[in-house]
């Protein structure tokens, strides 16, 4: 029973954050003037909102056949393209779930700050620590996690694909391949005048080059750890 509270617990919070992802991808939409934007975003919105209700009521879903139907069968047609390749839909799973670690808690973080004004003063810190954290445990952990994913959800589609994508040997250079293109947008929008990415608040901007520069520090002083380990097993 205590089990069955927890998982139920677990896949309120992460559909929460689906959720809040899918609105924060809402409100970019909104203010968005391009068409091919506007399309981008709200298939990522959709997405996050599909998953979202999913990950909560999936229990209710998959009890009711009228509601598995509309839900598997018509909901999911603006999303079917996502899946119709396991090969292509693992990876930018894993991606998604890297942005979702690396700018949901900076938000939150934000939105925290605004209600607490105290917090404000740190509030850029207190984000550069939770972003390198957040960009090492995906790089590292994100088995893991994905792990957790797959167990709590009792995830059938792309099950040994995820878990494939969600090793240290994948994620160590989808992290620094994605922290490269944040890096270069923010020097793009940095050098143009700050006029391009307007959808991400100034907080975040400001500690993506730090945290980048920090994380390829950290990174590089654990392989170097782990490399000697390696050299001392063989002699």
């Amino acid at each position: 029973m205590e089990k069955v509270k927890s998982n139920q617990m677990s896949s309120n919070v992460f559909g929460g954050i689906f959720i809040i992802f899918g609105i924060w991808m809402v409100n970019i939409f909104q203010g968005s003037e391009s068409i091919s934007e506007k399309i981008l975003f709200f298939l990522v919105a959709y997405f996050m909102f599909y998953m979202g209700i999913y990950v909560i009521f999936n229990k209710l879903i998959e009890k009711y056949k009228i509601l598995s139907i509309i839900f598997k069968k018509v909901l999911s047609i603006p999303i079917i393209v996502i899946f119709i390749i396991q090969y292509f839909a693992a990876p930018i799973l894993s991606a998604m779930m890297f942005l979702a670690f690396y700018f949901i808690p900076s938000l939150i973080i934000l939105n925290v700050s605004n209600t607490y004004p105290f917090i404000s003063q740190s509030v850029e810190g207190i984000i550069y620590i939770v972003s390198l954290i957040s960009v090492l445990i995906f790089a590292y952990k994100g088995n893991k996690v994905m792990a957790f994913f797959v167990e709590t959800f009792n995830t059938v589609f792309a099950r040994e694909i995820l878990h494939k994508f969600s090793s240290p040997y994948y994620t160590r250079p989808m992290s620094y391949f994605l922290m490269i293109c944040i890096y270069v947008i923010y020097n793009f929008d940095y050098f143009s005048g700050g006029e391009i990415v307007r959808f991400i608040p100034t907080e975040l901007l400001t500690v993506i080059k730090e945290v980048f520069v920090t994380f390829v520090a950290v990174d590089t002083l654990i392989q170097i750890i782990v490399n000697n380990k390696e050299k001392q097993k063989l002699i």
